[in-house]
């Protein structure tokens, strides 16, 4: 078979990730805010002597680094959609990303938590004014942030569920499970499904049936809505199944 004629059964693993996301540039919008009041606090903070404006910039800063490991994942994803290095893309460097910066802040957050503790063990003086404007600054900054990037909450679960192929959600495997075994003769014997991207899934299927079909008549039942861009059907004659007629 000349590789021409292969053609027609090839296809490309970029999975649409060479586009620019609608999330990448409202990060870009977080981030410039985010460090613009990270400046602020941290040269106020040594203006006035404060420690709770530092220690609020340095909270700014943190966050704008996390935000900062998404911004370069954006990036990095688009540059090397077509690296055949990738098996299924460069969807899962998104997950990565995000994994990398959950991580980054609860480390964060627990340091901060055992600084809050030492803090009530010895307390030391506090620039009540200047810390209560910080509060509200640093409250609208955040609430701001959630507002544009509409994120949910379970970052770092829901990214080391990606990054360790769990399972598609229940409903969509059984989805894709009955529009495969439509034909009432088709069953499937072993399903995988799992994220390769944001919204986006691969498939590895086994089905037994009495009178199998061509594996291009299974694919062609699998819905776009379901988000599956790469699937392998295997097929196998069942020969204790009365073949449809």
């Amino acid at each position: 078979m000349h590789r021409e004629s292969l053609a027609a059964w090839s296809h490309n693993h970029s999975f649409g990730q060479e586009r620019r996301r609608p999330g990448e540039s409202r990060t870009w919008l977080v981030i410039a805010i985010t460090a613009a009041t990270m400046l602020v606090e941290i040269a106020a903070g040594l203006a006035f002597r404060s420690m709770a404006l530092l220690a609020d910039g340095l909270h700014m800063a943190s966050h704008a680094t996390a935000l900062g490991i998404a911004a370069f994942a954006y990036a990095y994803t688009r540059r090397h959609a077509h690296d055949a290095r990738f098996s299924f893309g460069t969807g899962k460097v998104n997950s990565l990303a995000a994994f990398a910066s959950a991580v980054l802040l609860a480390l964060l957050a627990l340091l901060m938590a055992g600084e809050s503790i030492r803090r009530l063990l010895a307390p030391v003086a506090i620039a009540f004014d200047q810390a209560i404007l910080v509060a509200v600054v640093g409250l609208l900054v955040n609430g701001l942030s959630l507002l544009v990037l509409r994120e949910g909450i379970g970052l770092l679960r829901a990214s080391a569920r990606v990054l360790l192929d769990h399972q598609a959600p229940a409903a969509l495997r059984e989805r894709l499970r009955a529009a495969l075994e439509a034909d009432g003769d088709s069953r499937v014997s072993d399903l995988h499904v799992w994220a390769v991207g944001p919204g986006i899934h691969a498939a590895a299927v086994v089905l037994v049936a009495g009178a199998p079909r061509a594996p291009a008549d299974y694919l062609a039942r699998i819905v776009p809505g379901l988000g599956i861009v790469h699937a392998t059907i295997e097929v196998h004659r069942c020969p204790d199944a009365t073949p449809v007629t």
